[in-house]
């Protein structure tokens, strides 16, 4: 007796042992894989009851193993979330009965599934964030290489085609595409950054700037090209006119209102990035004088 409660006791734990480890062997119907902790590689398969999906466990992951869902009812066209909680994968097809416009998968991700429009490509306008990038470089265009469009150097100003085109005129975009013409660019499309009342726009060499032609208090400030003023010797030899556009080569032209008392000669010193100096030989003089600076 002792020995039949022996081998039996050694046959449940052999069979309790061979349930545990085999119990998920099989064709399980879940909502998920969630609940399936020790899935074995090829021998357990999982009907999911939500979106109708067959998947096998390969080892690794679980693997759809049934035809992908398609839609070839649908009324409008695919989002991003109609995903893999619906029950669609990479392959899946759409059609939009509406528009007549065909969509493939190429991403199932939740929330985030991506459809590509295969047919009436010639009205479809597909988002720069959706081209392949694969060989690009930085700097790179996308270019006809002969044979199909791909990544490569962008086309050279000798490349463009001159048909049309007359002396003087730019590439400039007439409604429909860029061709031929004559810019027109507004005054009131440039740019007002620090300019002031007054200003006109010079080339400096590099670049179109801001220049002032109106004089400041008692004399030209900033980055006048020129300035004009007018001065009032105040019993005085000389008297001073701020203006830090006086450079060294700065030329002042003094000419005097009235000649009384007395008529007087007048000479000019300069203070590069500070103001100039007219000095009268009237040590006393009381003279006004107009002046205008020139650079």
């Amino acid at each position: 007796m002792r020995y039949l409660q022996a081998v039996g006791l050694v046959l449940l734990s052999f069979l309790t042992t061979f349930i545990t480890a085999n119990a998920q062997v099989g064709v399980f119907i879940r909502p998920s894989t969630g609940s399936i902790s020790s899935p074995v590689s090829g021998q357990s398969w999982v009907l999911n009851s939500t979106n109708l999906t067959l998947v096998v466990w390969n080892g690794s992951s679980w693997q759809v193993v049934s035809t992908p869902l398609n839609n070839f009812t649908a009324v409008v066209a695919p989002t991003s979330s109609n995903d893999n909680t619906q029950g669609y994968s990479s392959a899946s097809i759409w059609y939009n009965t509406i528009s007549g416009n065909l969509y493939v998968c190429t991403s199932a991700a939740t929330s985030a599934a991506v459809w590509v429009q295969i047919n009436n490509l010639g009205a479809l306008t597909i988002p720069l964030a959706n081209l392949d990038t694969t060989g690009a470089t930085t700097g790179q265009a996308i270019v006809y290489n002969g044979s199909v469009f791909a990544a490569g150097s962008p086309i050279a100003l000798n490349q463009l085609s001159t048909s049309g085109a007359t002396t003087g005129q730019s590439i400039i975009y007439n409604g429909t595409n860029y061709a031929p013409g004559s810019p027109s660019i507004n005054l009131s499309q440039l740019t007002q950054s620090s300019a002031s009342a007054g200003d006109f726009a010079s080339y400096n060499g590099t670049v179109w700037v801001h220049k002032t032609i109106l004089p400041g208090a008692n004399g030209g400030t900033g980055t006048a090209l020129f300035s004009s003023g007018v001065s009032t010797f105040a019993s005085a030899g000389s008297v001073v006119i701020a203006d830090t556009s006086i450079t060294s080569s700065s030329i002042i032209v003094v000419t005097q209102q009235n000649t009384s008392p007395v008529s007087e000669y007048f000479s000019v010193s300069l203070s590069a990035g500070t103001g100039f100096t007219i000095h009268s030989t009237n040590s006393s003089s009381t003279a006004v004088v107009n002046w205008i600076r020139i650079k």
